[in-house]
């Protein structure tokens, strides 16, 4: 069983290094191959790599020899970064237990509490958990490194012998682990990305957010509901204010006509009056003295559930419309009970759905809808891809063969199974080389 420690960056950028190798060849104990970590000097970490090639040629490059790992993929990467390539029968103990049941979880730790109770909470003896990956202490690692070769070799020795019970094991190999490889490939090759094209979406996408962005809100229905809205807060401010200003009023009497008359504590509360009393003055002149005030003039939040309620049902200030469906109520606790208020949905469905019956006379939903599609390919597919791009101008997505209970593939940072198509979006498969 083998497991590289690393300081937890991306793989493919050169700020990267692997920390240690922890090899298990027997329960019970483990081998430390030290390499680039920080509190080994240079000659040390010189001679931990000339380890490491050794042992990858010997061992690990040895098809007559077994391997075992956890999310084996991510180990047979960093292998590749030092011209190691992984031969003969490979066992991934994640894998194998997806095999034998799909149900999450599928974590190491979440099989050891399950399967190896006496090692449970390894990984969070001596505050382990509050150092951040590239500052690990060596001691603190090593240890760590160790038990967690460790629990993969007893827990994959236990999986195998599993799925050739179970009758699994030519499924396993021949399917699960025949994919686990292709799919290493296709993750350490990655997909080049056309940056300067990706720069020029963003250009252009900026564009379009900020014009149909202002078209929307120079529509006579929004310039309405701004301002009804604005009113609204600012009535509610002055509200609270003046509820605050009767309480204070109401205490100085109390104070006043107390046989142990307080003046600090009298003039404390005189300024606190006179303070909230010129607030209220300032509000309703229009001078805006704080952050909170000048919040009552906001512009209305198109990304926000709760504004679009209001804008899209509101009956006093908002635009009236009928509401088809209801969010459903993500707290558990709540489920069943009838005095939970629901909130009107305003999903794409329902705003599809409105426009089809003929409540968009304002061209409002229409807009707002082709103003979420420009934002959701901004996000996710012009600055989203900026956010994985790595040292060699690649991003590198993740592909899970145990992220659904139904068999299929995942994918991850980015995924990449949900790109739009051509004729939905023609400018996203263009930065594809």
């Amino acid at each position: 069983a083998y497991d590289f420690e690393t300081t937890g960056l991306k793989k493919f950028n050169k700020d990267f290094k692997a920390t240690l190798l922890s090899i298990t060849f027997q329960a019970g104990s483990s081998i430390i191959i030290p390499l680039l970590h920080h509190e080994r000097t240079p000659k040390q970490q010189k001679q931990g790599l000339k380890w490491l090639e050794k042992f990858g040629r010997e061992v690990l490059e040895n098809p007559l020899i077994t391997k075992y790992a956890w999310n084996m993929k991510y180990d047979n990467q960093v292998l590749r970064l030092y011209n190691i390539y992984i031969r003969g029968t490979l066992i991934d103990g994640m894998l194998a237990k997806y095999t034998l049941d799909e149900s999450k979880p599928n974590d190491l730790k979440s099989m050891v509490v399950r399967y190896l109770p006496k090692k449970a909470g390894y990984q969070k003896e001596s505050n382990f958990d509050k150092w951040p990956w590239d500052k690990k202490p060596w001691n603190l690692l090593t240890a760590y490194a160790s038990t967690d070769t460790d629990c993969t070799f007893q827990l994959c020795t236990f999986f195998e012998k599993r799925l050739i019970e179970e009758g699994f094991y030519p499924l396993f190999r021949n399917l699960i682990m025949a994919a686990s490889r292709v799919l290493t490939n296709v993750e350490y090759h990655g997909l080049p990305i056309d940056w300067e094209f990706n720069k020029s979406l963003e250009v252009k996408y900026s564009k379009l957010i900020e014009d149909l962005n202002n078209e929307i809100r120079t529509l006579p229905a929004i310039v309405k509901f701004q301002k009804r809205y604005n009113k609204h807060r600012i009535t509610e401010y002055i509200s609270k204010l003046e509820s605050n200003l009767e309480d204070l009023r109401n205490e100085k009497i109390i104070m006043l006509r107390s046989t142990k008359k307080d003046t600090n504590g009298i003039n404390k509360i005189d300024k606190k009056i006179k303070s909230i009393e010129t607030r209220i003055s300032n509000v309703l002149t229009g001078v805006y003295t704080n952050k909170t005030e000048r919040e009552l003039l906001r512009l209305v939040n198109f990304g926000s559930p709760q504004e679009m309620v209001k804008l899209l049902y509101e009956a006093k200030y908002g635009l009236k419309l009928p509401i088809l469906k209801y969010t459903k109520n993500k707290n558990k606790k709540n489920r069943g009970n009838k005095n939970v208020k629901k909130n009107p949905s305003t999903d794409e469905e329902v705003l599809q759905k409105l426009i089809k019956e003929g409540h968009d006379e304002s061209g409002f939903i229409t807009k707002l809808l082709k103003l979420r599609d420009y934002e959701h390919n901004m996000s996710t597919f012009i600055l989203g891809y900026q956010s994985f791009r790595q040292d060699d101008n690649k991003m590198h997505g993740s592909f899970h063969i145990h992220g659904t209970v139904t068999g299929r593939l995942s994918s991850s940072e980015p995924n990449l199974q949900q790109i739009p198509k051509k004729e939905v979006n023609p400018d996203i498969k263009k930065q594809y080389i």
